[in-house]
């Protein structure tokens, strides 16, 4: 009856207004998302604007040229130009020492002059030769991935801004014939005569705006599960004294947790909007996390209402597959050894839309992703509802997962 669900409500209200430990400890259930999400949003923002602060190592090797008089020292004027430049911190070592230095993480990478480098390119200007003149750019993929693509990044903007500096020293037949290898691989100094024109549906200036949907996601469902896993899902009078019917319990408890998913996803909104994360529509990234973070709950508390420690450990696995198979940060269609794994569960995986109807809100809105999307996450909410008041109104399943539980609990290793 409906009474009897508006008591156990009631109760939850009243435990939670009056003792000002639970209040702070749900305070903090709510923050948990905003945490971690954003926490791992800002993380990624763009690595390319603190370059500053990564340290680089240059070895000159450049033997001085004189030609007619006139002393030329192409390396020196590399060395000058990169240490005086604020975008990354550049250190003068020996060759050892630098290489080193990037070995034992020190370093990011090393800029390697070669003794030849300026004979090699008076040779080449003066038709003297057709070797190309090089530059080594050495480093260590021992870091993250992400310093991996970070590293790579700048040897590329190391290398333009070499480029510029040598366009406005020498002319364009000299400069077209300078190359320099990055990795063991030469990197290529030349005046392209094609320019390449980059047009996309969907711009960003950061690359936390393309990691936000996907850490969001995952932070909701991490916010559900700790947010069940922390607080009693059973009515604070036991349903052993037969006072409430199994769905009274299951729906008078939900109320709690589902304010608990409102207010997680409308801290996280407001948090968002203040993060300065690209948001092209305001109203659908607020229905997109008030609807992702109500059907994670729902999804997660059904799943320990109904299962107790067996749904929290399917909650876990359930997070673990959802971070690879969702497509939120490289396309399932490239997750090599589990590419067939992935695409086979995507389409079964919540998280999926819910990192496409956050998308929604934060790039150019398509109404037939938003609708499919925003459908399928309100048909998991209602299938997990109708499974977990299934089994608790089945007397054996009940039983069973009450005594698997019981088991559990005896043996002092779970709760």
């Amino acid at each position: 009856m409906l009474s009897n669900i508006f008591e156990i409500i009631k109760d939850d209200i009243k435990a939670l207004a009056k003792n000002p430990i639970v209040l702070v400890v749900f305070i903090v259930l709510l923050l948990i998302p905003s945490i971690y999400g954003l926490t791992n949003t800002a993380v990624s923002w763009d690595p390319s604007e603190e370059t500053e602060n990564l340290d680089f190592a240059i070895v000159n090797n450049d033997e001085a040229v004189t030609i007619n008089g006139q002393t030329y020292n192409f390396g020196k004027t590399i060395e000058d130009n990169l240490t005086s430049s604020d975008k990354y911190n550049w250190v003068i070592l020996d060759e050892d020492d630098a290489k080193k230095g990037v070995d034992d993480g020190k370093y990011m990478a090393t800029l390697i002059i070669p003794s030849n480098f300026t004979e090699d390119i008076l040779a080449i200007s003066n038709g003297l030769s057709s070797e190309k003149a090089s530059l080594v750019f050495y480093d260590s993929h021992k870091e993250s991935s992400m310093m991996y693509s970070i590293t790579n990044a700048s040897s590329l903007a190391i290398i333009n801004e070499i480029n510029n500096d040598f366009a406005k020293s020498f002319n364009n037949q000299t400069l077209s014939k300078v190359n320099g290898p990055v990795s063991g691989e030469l990197l290529n100094l030349s005046v392209e005569p094609i320019e390449l024109i980059v047009e996309s549906e969907n711009d960003s200036s950061h690359l936390g705006d393309l990691f936000y949907a996907f850490y969001t996601s995952i932070s909701l469902w991490v916010g559900a599960l700790v947010s069940c896993v922390i607080m009693n899902i059973n009515p604070s009078k036991p349903i052993s004294e037969k006072r409430y019917k199994s769905y009274e319990a299951y729906f008078g408890k939900l109320f709690i947790f589902v304010l608990i998913a409102i207010l997680q996803a409308l801290i996280l909104f407001i948090l968002t909007l203040n993060m300065g994360v690209q948001v092209t529509n305001s109203f659908m990234l607020l229905l997109g996390l008030v609807v992702s973070s109500l059907a994670y709950m729902i999804i997660v508390y059904s799943l320990i209402s109904a299962l107790g420690n067996v749904g929290k450990l399917i909650a876990v696995i359930g997070l673990v597959l959802q971070v690879g198979a969702t497509g939120g940060v490289y396309p399932i269609e490239i997750t090599t050894a589990y590419t067939s794994l992935f695409q086979t569960i995507n389409p079964y995986l919540p998280i999926t839309y819910g990192i496409q109807l956050l998308r929604e809100g934060v790039f150019n809105l398509n109404w037939p992703i938003l609708s499919a999307s925003l459908v399928s996450l309100l048909v998991f909410a209602a299938i997990f509802i109708i499974i977990a008041l299934l089994i608790k109104s089945t007397g054996f399943v009940d039983r069973a997962v009450a005594k698997m539980n019981k088991t559990m609990r005896d043996s002092g290793l779970f709760n």
